[in-house]
């Protein structure tokens, strides 16, 4: 039980997951937060992609995600009209 093991426990006692859904049309902006997210390590987050201006707005009616990160222009929409929705409704996560 050397230093590296007690410096690996307590990575391991610390690590948090963050949850975050990604609003945005563009695949390649979703692959490279993907990629930069995934470097970390002492935090683990789950990515969750949504499409659509709908499918986002959707996914954060649930309040499963603890980070949104939203386009600004999506579709006929734009990010703005989405936060002013959650506003509307006071969705606050």
């Amino acid at each position: 039980t050397g230093l590296g093991t007690l410096v690996a426990q307590v990575v391991f006692m610390t690590r948090r997951i963050v949850r975050i859904v990604m609003i945005d049309d563009d695949e390649d902006d979703f692959t490279l937060v993907r990629d930069l997210l995934a470097r970390s390590l002492y935090i683990t987050y789950q990515l969750h992609w949504s499409r659509t201006y709908e499918e986002g707005l959707a996914r954060v009616r649930t309040g499963c995600d603890d980070v949104l990160i939203v386009d600004h222009r999506l579709n006929g929409h734009t990010g703005l009209d989405l936060l002013k929705v959650l506003k509307s409704e006071d969705i606050r996560k």
